[in-house]
């Protein structure tokens, strides 16, 4: 299966600028309620040029999960960052371009990657596992140097389909140097 692209102006591409973007015009987004998500990252430190994420959604009882993004970067900022989402309905993994205007995607186990200046997303290494109410991501990533280097923090955010969501919440870090840490 080949990436498709997720035009500018669609839902994922407004969200990928609007929710991690420092310089965005908070006036003009809608507020969402935020309640209590159980996010975590393994590991929550670490570094390397390539790392294998596994992140853990949990909504509260009565809701369902509907995205869960994460995002490495020096800030705040959806733009020219490692930025990866997972849309449950299509069960597939988008990495946000550089600009932060637009994604690309694939299906969840598709022999394939994506990406962008930032890094790469093995469509064949990562995956998504539902255990009840409980979404795992586990996103094996390569990050591109000499662009995107040194050290990351790294974010977590779920919305539920009822548009309810986690905030954005950070949750660990990396530092990006040549070679992985073993």
């Amino acid at each position: 299966m080949t990436a498709t692209r997720l035009a500018t102006g669609t839902l994922g591409a407004a969200l990928s600028f609007a929710l991690f973007s420092c310089s965005a015009d908070k006036s003009t987004q809608s507020a969402k309620p935020e309640i209590e998500f159980m996010t975590s990252v393994d590991p929550s430190s670490g570094q390397g040029d390539e790392a294998v994420l596994t992140a853990r959604f949990s909504p509260p009882v009565g809701r369902t999960l509907r995205e869960a993004r994460v995002l490495l970067n020096s800030g705040l900022d959806g733009r020219f960052a490692c930025y990866v989402y997972y849309l449950k309905p299509d069960n597939a993994f988008r990495l946000v371009e550089d600009t932060g205007s637009g994604s690309t995607g694939i299906a969840v186990g598709a022999a394939s990657s994506l990406e962008n200046s930032q890094c790469s997303l093995d469509g064949t290494h990562s995956s998504a596992q539902m255990d009840g109410n409980v979404v795992l991501l586990s996103l094996a990533l390569k990050f591109k140097l000499p662009w995107f280097h040194g050290n990351k923090k790294i974010y977590l955010y779920a919305e539920a389909a009822d548009g309810s969501n986690s905030g954005i919440q950070p949750k660990g870090s990396w530092t990006v140097t040549s070679g992985t840490a073993k």
